[in-house]
Protein backbone atom coordinates (compact mmCIF):
# COMPACT_ATOMS: atom_id res chain seq x y z
CA UNK A 1 0.00 0.00 0.00
CA UNK A 2 2.82 2.37 0.72
CA UNK A 3 4.70 1.75 -2.62
CA UNK A 4 1.22 2.29 -4.49
CA UNK A 5 0.87 5.48 -2.42
CA UNK A 6 4.56 6.84 -3.57
CA UNK A 7 3.44 5.67 -7.06
CA UNK A 8 0.63 7.91 -6.80
CA UNK A 9 2.51 10.92 -5.36
CA UNK A 10 5.34 10.60 -8.50
CA UNK A 11 2.44 10.96 -10.89
CA UNK A 12 0.62 13.45 -9.17
CA UNK A 13 4.22 15.66 -8.97
CA UNK A 14 5.21 15.49 -12.42
CA UNK A 15 1.34 15.98 -14.12
CA UNK A 16 1.52 18.62 -11.86
CA UNK A 17 4.66 20.11 -12.87
CA UNK A 18 4.03 19.72 -16.62
CA UNK A 19 3.09 23.32 -16.91
CA UNK A 20 6.35 24.78 -15.19
CA UNK A 21 8.52 22.33 -16.98
CA UNK A 22 6.98 23.58 -20.38
CA UNK A 23 7.24 27.41 -19.98
CA UNK A 24 10.63 26.96 -18.22
CA UNK A 25 11.87 24.63 -21.01
CA UNK A 26 10.31 27.24 -23.54
CA UNK A 27 12.44 29.97 -21.69
CA UNK A 28 15.71 28.15 -21.96
CA UNK A 29 15.48 27.63 -25.15
CA UNK A 30 14.52 31.23 -26.31
CA UNK A 31 17.51 32.70 -23.74
CA UNK A 32 20.29 29.88 -25.44
CA UNK A 33 19.37 30.99 -28.87
CA UNK A 34 19.62 34.65 -27.96
CA UNK A 35 23.10 34.47 -26.26
CA UNK A 36 24.45 32.33 -29.04
CA UNK A 37 23.42 35.19 -31.44
CA UNK A 38 24.87 37.83 -29.06
CA UNK A 39 28.30 35.59 -28.58
CA UNK A 40 28.77 35.18 -32.76
CA UNK A 41 28.41 39.09 -32.78
CA UNK A 42 30.86 39.74 -30.06
CA UNK A 43 33.38 37.27 -31.66
CA UNK A 44 32.37 38.47 -35.40
CA UNK A 45 31.38 35.08 -36.64
CA UNK A 46 28.85 35.58 -39.60
CA UNK A 47 27.00 32.62 -40.28
CA UNK A 48 24.02 33.67 -42.64
CA UNK A 49 21.81 30.73 -43.30
CA UNK A 50 22.45 28.56 -39.97
CA UNK A 51 20.36 30.92 -37.63
CA UNK A 52 17.08 29.72 -39.13
CA UNK A 53 18.03 26.36 -39.56
CA UNK A 54 19.36 25.96 -36.15
CA UNK A 55 16.11 27.77 -35.03
CA UNK A 56 14.28 25.30 -36.78
CA UNK A 57 16.36 22.39 -35.31
CA UNK A 58 16.25 23.63 -32.16
CA UNK A 59 12.42 23.90 -32.28
CA UNK A 60 12.09 20.01 -32.86
CA UNK A 61 14.49 19.20 -30.67
CA UNK A 62 12.35 21.36 -27.46
CA UNK A 63 9.60 19.71 -28.46
CA UNK A 64 10.83 16.24 -28.67
CA UNK A 65 12.37 17.01 -25.33
CA UNK A 66 9.26 18.69 -24.27
CA UNK A 67 7.11 15.56 -25.33
CA UNK A 68 8.80 13.16 -23.14
CA UNK A 69 8.88 15.12 -20.14
CA UNK A 70 4.77 15.18 -20.36
CA UNK A 71 4.45 11.29 -21.00
CA UNK A 72 6.44 10.38 -18.09
CA UNK A 73 3.76 10.27 -15.25
CA UNK A 74 1.93 7.98 -18.34
CA UNK A 75 4.69 5.64 -18.55
CA UNK A 76 5.14 5.56 -14.53
CA UNK A 77 3.93 1.89 -14.55
CA UNK A 78 6.49 0.60 -17.39
CA UNK A 79 10.23 1.57 -15.62
CA UNK A 80 11.87 0.77 -18.93
CA UNK A 81 9.52 3.45 -20.74
CA UNK A 82 10.41 5.86 -18.16
CA UNK A 83 14.12 5.16 -18.74
CA UNK A 84 13.54 5.47 -22.65
CA UNK A 85 12.03 8.59 -21.93
CA UNK A 86 15.10 10.08 -19.48
CA UNK A 87 17.67 8.32 -22.46
CA UNK A 88 16.14 10.01 -25.28
CA UNK A 89 16.19 13.43 -23.19
CA UNK A 90 19.37 12.95 -22.53
CA UNK A 91 20.37 12.43 -26.19
CA UNK A 92 18.29 15.34 -27.57
CA UNK A 93 19.93 17.54 -25.14
CA UNK A 94 23.44 16.54 -26.07
CA UNK A 95 22.47 16.90 -29.53
CA UNK A 96 21.05 20.67 -28.80
CA UNK A 97 24.08 21.67 -27.04
CA UNK A 98 26.39 20.51 -29.55
CA UNK A 99 23.85 22.24 -32.47
CA UNK A 100 23.63 25.33 -30.35
CA UNK A 101 27.41 25.74 -29.85
CA UNK A 102 28.17 29.17 -27.92
CA UNK A 103 24.90 28.44 -25.99
CA UNK A 104 25.08 25.59 -24.85
CA UNK A 105 25.91 26.54 -21.05
CA UNK A 106 22.65 28.21 -20.62
CA UNK A 107 20.80 25.86 -22.58
CA UNK A 108 22.55 22.64 -20.05
CA UNK A 109 21.57 24.94 -17.37
CA UNK A 110 18.08 25.01 -17.97
CA UNK A 111 17.31 21.51 -19.22
CA UNK A 112 19.66 19.26 -16.81
CA UNK A 113 17.28 20.29 -13.65
CA UNK A 114 14.19 19.13 -15.36
CA UNK A 115 15.87 15.84 -16.11
CA UNK A 116 17.68 14.97 -12.74
CA UNK A 117 14.69 15.87 -10.93
CA UNK A 118 12.83 13.63 -13.35
CA UNK A 119 15.48 10.29 -12.22
CA UNK A 120 15.44 11.28 -9.05
CA UNK A 121 11.38 11.00 -8.82
CA UNK A 122 11.90 7.65 -10.69
CA UNK A 123 15.10 6.08 -8.64
CA UNK A 124 13.53 7.62 -4.95
CA UNK A 125 16.92 9.33 -4.52
CA UNK A 126 16.10 13.26 -3.93
CA UNK A 127 19.07 14.04 -2.49
CA UNK A 128 21.59 12.20 -4.56
CA UNK A 129 19.53 14.06 -7.78
CA UNK A 130 20.57 17.22 -6.22
CA UNK A 131 24.01 16.62 -5.42
CA UNK A 132 24.49 15.53 -8.79
CA UNK A 133 22.89 18.55 -10.15
CA UNK A 134 24.74 20.57 -8.09
CA UNK A 135 28.14 18.43 -8.84
CA UNK A 136 27.13 19.32 -12.66
CA UNK A 137 27.23 22.81 -12.21
CA UNK A 138 30.19 22.75 -10.74
CA UNK A 139 31.84 20.21 -13.47
CA UNK A 140 30.36 23.24 -16.30
CA UNK A 141 31.48 26.50 -14.28
CA UNK A 142 34.62 24.81 -14.15
CA UNK A 143 35.18 23.98 -17.48
CA UNK A 144 33.97 27.55 -19.10
CA UNK A 145 36.52 28.71 -16.43
CA UNK A 146 39.79 27.09 -18.19
CA UNK A 147 38.66 28.56 -21.33
CA UNK A 148 37.57 31.99 -19.84
CA UNK A 149 38.86 34.37 -16.78
CA UNK A 150 37.09 34.43 -13.78
CA UNK A 151 35.12 37.22 -14.05
CA UNK A 152 33.78 36.15 -17.14
CA UNK A 153 32.75 32.48 -16.05
CA UNK A 154 31.34 33.89 -12.09
CA UNK A 155 27.75 35.16 -13.28
CA UNK A 156 27.49 31.57 -15.34
CA UNK A 157 28.53 30.05 -12.59
CA UNK A 158 25.97 32.27 -9.96
CA UNK A 159 23.11 32.02 -12.79
CA UNK A 160 23.38 27.93 -12.18
CA UNK A 161 23.53 28.18 -8.44
CA UNK A 162 20.44 30.37 -8.58
CA UNK A 163 18.51 27.78 -10.94
CA UNK A 164 19.83 24.75 -9.00
CA UNK A 165 17.78 26.55 -5.58
CA UNK A 166 14.70 27.84 -7.69
CA UNK A 167 14.26 24.08 -8.99
CA UNK A 168 14.73 22.35 -5.31
CA UNK A 169 12.65 24.54 -3.64
CA UNK A 170 9.68 23.77 -6.14
CA UNK A 171 10.19 20.35 -6.29
CA UNK A 172 9.69 19.86 -2.52
CA UNK A 173 6.78 23.09 -2.22
CA UNK A 174 5.07 20.50 -4.83
CA UNK A 175 5.78 17.57 -3.62
CA UNK A 176 4.81 18.06 0.05
CA UNK A 177 1.85 19.98 -1.04
CA UNK A 178 0.28 16.66 -3.11
CA UNK A 179 1.66 14.60 -0.14
CA UNK A 180 -0.87 16.44 2.15
CA UNK A 181 -3.77 16.68 -0.39
CA UNK A 182 -3.07 12.94 -0.53
CA UNK A 183 -3.03 12.61 3.05
CA UNK A 184 -6.11 14.38 3.60
CA UNK A 185 -7.69 12.31 0.58
CA UNK A 186 -6.80 9.22 2.81
CA UNK A 187 -8.68 10.61 6.05
CA UNK A 188 -11.70 11.34 4.16
CA UNK A 189 -12.30 7.81 2.98
CA UNK A 190 -11.01 6.61 5.96
CA UNK A 191 -13.84 8.87 8.11
CA UNK A 192 -16.00 7.40 5.52
CA UNK A 193 -15.58 3.91 6.37
CA UNK A 194 -15.91 4.77 10.15
CA UNK A 195 -18.74 6.82 9.85
CA UNK A 196 -20.37 4.27 8.11
CA UNK A 197 -19.05 2.29 10.94
CA UNK A 198 -20.77 4.06 13.60
CA UNK A 199 -24.04 4.11 11.88
CA UNK A 200 -23.71 0.10 11.89
CA UNK A 201 -23.20 0.48 15.42
CA UNK A 202 -25.99 2.37 15.84
CA UNK A 203 -28.58 0.25 14.17
CA UNK A 204 -26.74 -3.11 16.06
CA UNK A 205 -27.30 -1.59 19.39
CA UNK A 206 -30.56 -0.16 18.38
CA UNK A 207 -31.42 -3.58 17.49
CA UNK A 208 -30.53 -4.85 20.77
CA UNK A 209 -32.49 -2.25 22.40
CA UNK A 210 -35.57 -3.16 20.96
CA UNK A 211 -34.93 -6.61 21.72
CA UNK A 212 -34.89 -5.93 25.21
CA UNK A 213 -37.67 -3.58 25.28
CA UNK A 214 -39.92 -6.18 23.71
CA UNK A 215 -39.01 -8.84 25.55
CA UNK A 216 -39.61 -6.73 28.67
CA UNK A 217 -43.08 -5.56 27.62
CA UNK A 218 -44.75 -7.66 24.80
CA UNK A 219 -43.06 -11.07 25.20
CA UNK A 220 -43.71 -10.92 29.00
CA UNK A 221 -47.18 -9.79 29.08
CA UNK A 222 -48.09 -12.53 26.45
CA UNK A 223 -46.48 -15.12 28.72
CA UNK A 224 -48.97 -14.08 31.44
CA UNK A 225 -52.00 -14.06 29.38
CA UNK A 226 -51.39 -17.87 27.80
CA UNK A 227 -50.74 -19.10 30.97
CA UNK A 228 -54.43 -17.23 32.57
CA UNK A 229 -56.08 -19.02 29.18
CA UNK A 230 -54.65 -22.44 30.47
CA UNK A 231 -56.00 -21.87 33.61
CA UNK A 232 -59.13 -20.50 32.50
CA UNK A 233 -59.17 -23.92 30.18
CA UNK A 234 -58.61 -26.37 33.40
CA UNK A 235 -61.40 -24.20 35.21
CA UNK A 236 -63.78 -24.58 32.40
CA UNK A 237 -62.81 -28.57 32.07
CA UNK A 238 -63.71 -28.51 35.71
CA UNK A 239 -66.95 -27.11 35.43
CA UNK A 240 -66.01 -24.35 37.73
CA UNK A 241 -67.32 -21.42 35.44
CA UNK A 242 -67.00 -18.69 37.96
CA UNK A 243 -63.11 -19.38 38.24
CA UNK A 244 -62.46 -20.12 34.57
CA UNK A 245 -64.68 -16.67 33.65
CA UNK A 246 -62.74 -14.75 36.29
CA UNK A 247 -59.50 -16.39 34.68
CA UNK A 248 -60.76 -14.66 31.53
CA UNK A 249 -61.37 -11.24 33.04
CA UNK A 250 -57.72 -11.44 34.55
CA UNK A 251 -56.40 -12.33 30.92
CA UNK A 252 -58.10 -9.51 29.31
CA UNK A 253 -56.44 -7.31 31.89
CA UNK A 254 -53.06 -8.20 31.35
CA UNK A 255 -53.72 -8.34 27.89
CA UNK A 256 -54.87 -4.58 27.54
CA UNK A 257 -52.20 -3.81 30.08
CA UNK A 258 -49.29 -5.32 27.69
CA UNK A 259 -50.82 -3.03 24.48
CA UNK A 260 -50.58 -0.34 26.58
CA UNK A 261 -47.30 -1.08 27.28
CA UNK A 262 -45.88 -2.05 23.86
CA UNK A 263 -47.41 1.39 22.21
CA UNK A 264 -45.34 3.25 25.34
CA UNK A 265 -42.38 1.18 24.45
CA UNK A 266 -42.80 1.61 20.17
CA UNK A 267 -43.20 5.89 21.07
CA UNK A 268 -40.23 5.56 23.29
CA UNK A 269 -38.11 3.61 20.34
CA UNK A 270 -39.15 5.98 17.88
CA UNK A 271 -38.78 9.28 19.47
CA UNK A 272 -35.67 8.15 20.77
CA UNK A 273 -34.13 6.35 17.34
CA UNK A 274 -34.77 9.84 15.54
CA UNK A 275 -33.82 12.35 18.14
CA UNK A 276 -30.57 11.26 19.58
CA UNK A 277 -28.59 14.03 17.92
CA UNK A 278 -26.43 14.65 20.80
CA UNK A 279 -25.46 10.39 21.01
CA UNK A 280 -24.71 10.53 17.21
CA UNK A 281 -22.81 13.24 17.34
CA UNK A 282 -20.52 11.69 20.10
CA UNK A 283 -19.72 8.36 17.73
CA UNK A 284 -18.58 11.00 15.30
CA UNK A 285 -16.33 12.87 17.24
CA UNK A 286 -14.48 9.82 19.21
CA UNK A 287 -13.96 8.34 15.84
CA UNK A 288 -11.55 11.90 15.24
CA UNK A 289 -10.57 12.06 18.52
CA UNK A 290 -9.11 8.52 18.93
CA UNK A 291 -8.02 8.27 15.05
CA UNK A 292 -6.55 11.40 14.21
CA UNK A 293 -5.69 13.31 16.91
CA UNK A 294 -8.31 15.76 16.12
CA UNK A 295 -9.81 17.81 19.44
CA UNK A 296 -13.18 18.64 18.88
CA UNK A 297 -15.37 20.60 21.72
CA UNK A 298 -18.85 20.08 22.18
CA UNK A 299 -22.07 21.62 23.56
CA UNK A 300 -25.59 20.12 22.10
CA UNK A 301 -28.04 21.92 23.87
CA UNK A 302 -31.64 20.56 23.93
CA UNK A 303 -31.63 18.13 20.83
CA UNK A 304 -35.06 18.57 19.30
CA UNK A 305 -36.89 16.21 17.51
CA UNK A 306 -36.18 15.30 14.15
CA UNK A 307 -36.86 12.59 11.42
CA UNK A 308 -34.01 10.02 10.34
CA UNK A 309 -33.88 11.26 6.80
CA UNK A 310 -32.98 14.60 8.70
CA UNK A 311 -30.49 13.23 11.42
CA UNK A 312 -28.58 11.62 9.00
CA UNK A 313 -27.95 14.47 6.90
CA UNK A 314 -27.00 16.72 9.42
CA UNK A 315 -24.14 14.24 11.06
CA UNK A 316 -23.07 13.81 7.30
CA UNK A 317 -23.03 17.90 7.40
CA UNK A 318 -21.24 18.28 10.49
CA UNK A 319 -18.57 15.26 9.36
CA UNK A 320 -17.98 17.24 6.17
CA UNK A 321 -17.40 20.23 8.15
CA UNK A 322 -14.90 19.12 10.61
CA UNK A 323 -12.84 17.23 7.57
CA UNK A 324 -12.74 20.75 5.67
CA UNK A 325 -11.23 22.09 9.33
CA UNK A 326 -8.93 19.28 9.30
CA UNK A 327 -7.49 20.35 5.78
CA UNK A 328 -7.76 23.76 5.03
CA UNK A 329 -7.76 25.54 8.17
CA UNK A 330 -4.17 24.67 9.41
CA UNK A 331 -5.61 23.61 13.08
CA UNK A 332 -6.61 20.60 14.78
CA UNK A 333 -9.38 21.51 17.06
CA UNK A 334 -12.33 22.36 16.54
CA UNK A 335 -15.82 23.47 18.22
CA UNK A 336 -19.70 21.74 17.60
CA UNK A 337 -22.38 24.18 19.19
CA UNK A 338 -25.74 22.91 18.79
CA UNK A 339 -29.09 25.05 20.33
CA UNK A 340 -32.77 25.35 19.74
CA UNK A 341 -33.51 28.84 17.76
CA UNK A 342 -37.00 30.20 18.26
CA UNK A 343 -40.20 26.77 18.53
CA UNK A 344 -39.46 25.25 15.10
CA UNK A 345 -35.37 25.83 14.51
CA UNK A 346 -32.69 24.48 15.77
CA UNK A 347 -28.98 25.27 14.83
CA UNK A 348 -25.84 23.67 14.52
CA UNK A 349 -22.82 25.42 14.44
CA UNK A 350 -19.27 24.57 13.56
CA UNK A 351 -16.45 26.86 14.51
CA UNK A 352 -12.27 26.88 14.07
CA UNK A 353 -10.09 29.43 14.86
CA UNK A 354 -7.80 28.66 11.79
CA UNK A 355 -6.34 30.71 8.87
CA UNK A 356 -10.39 31.35 7.13
CA UNK A 357 -10.84 31.87 3.01
CA UNK A 358 -11.76 34.10 0.82
CA UNK A 359 -15.71 32.91 0.64
CA UNK A 360 -16.41 34.58 -2.94
CA UNK A 361 -13.47 32.95 -4.75
CA UNK A 362 -14.14 29.48 -2.75
CA UNK A 363 -17.73 29.82 -4.73
CA UNK A 364 -16.10 30.59 -8.45
CA UNK A 365 -13.24 27.25 -7.74
CA UNK A 366 -14.07 23.68 -8.40
CA UNK A 367 -13.74 22.73 -5.31
CA UNK A 368 -15.67 24.99 -3.51
CA UNK A 369 -14.35 23.18 -0.19
CA UNK A 370 -17.72 20.70 -0.14
CA UNK A 371 -19.95 23.92 0.29
CA UNK A 372 -22.64 23.17 -2.71
CA UNK A 373 -22.84 19.65 -1.14
CA UNK A 374 -23.60 21.00 2.59
CA UNK A 375 -26.09 23.16 0.76
CA UNK A 376 -27.70 20.33 -1.44
CA UNK A 377 -27.98 17.96 1.65
CA UNK A 378 -29.68 20.49 3.93
CA UNK A 379 -32.02 21.67 1.00
CA UNK A 380 -32.86 17.89 1.07
CA UNK A 381 -34.56 17.93 4.52
CA UNK A 382 -35.39 22.09 4.16
CA UNK A 383 -32.40 22.94 6.02
CA UNK A 384 -29.94 26.08 5.39
CA UNK A 385 -26.23 26.74 5.62
CA UNK A 386 -24.42 29.98 6.27
CA UNK A 387 -20.76 30.65 6.26
CA UNK A 388 -18.83 33.70 8.35
CA UNK A 389 -15.07 33.63 7.47
CA UNK A 390 -12.33 36.09 8.02
CA UNK A 391 -8.63 35.80 7.04
CA UNK A 392 -6.03 35.01 10.04
CA UNK A 393 -9.33 34.70 12.59
CA UNK A 394 -11.59 31.47 11.28
CA UNK A 395 -14.41 29.99 9.97
CA UNK A 396 -18.33 30.08 11.68
CA UNK A 397 -20.56 27.15 10.00
CA UNK A 398 -23.81 27.65 10.61
CA UNK A 399 -26.61 24.66 9.70
CA UNK A 400 -30.09 25.20 10.79
CA UNK A 401 -33.09 22.70 10.52
CA UNK A 402 -36.34 22.41 10.77
CA UNK A 403 -38.19 20.57 13.98
CA UNK A 404 -40.99 18.91 14.32
CA UNK A 405 -44.19 21.45 15.06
Amino acid sequence: MRQQREKQLQIELLRSLRPVFTLWLILVALSAFSVRGLSLNVYGITQPNSATFTAIVLTVLVVVHGGCGWLMPSFMKYRFGQVGLLILQIVVALIAGSLIGFGQGMLYIGIVPIMLLEAANLFHHVWIAIGSLIGFYVFIWIGILLHTSFRESLPLGATGLFVTFIVVYYWFFFRKQIQQRQHAEELLAELNIAYQQVEDSATRAERRRVAQDLHDTLIQGLAGTVMQLEAAQQFMKQDQADKAQATVDRSLTIARQTLKESRTTLTNLRDDSETDLAARLGLLINVLQSKYGFEVTTSIKASPVLPAETLTQIVRCVSECLMNVYKHAGVMSAIVKGQPVGDHHYQLQVVDFGKGFKLSQTKRSQDHYGLTELEERLARVGGTVAIDTVIGEGTTVTLDVVTSK
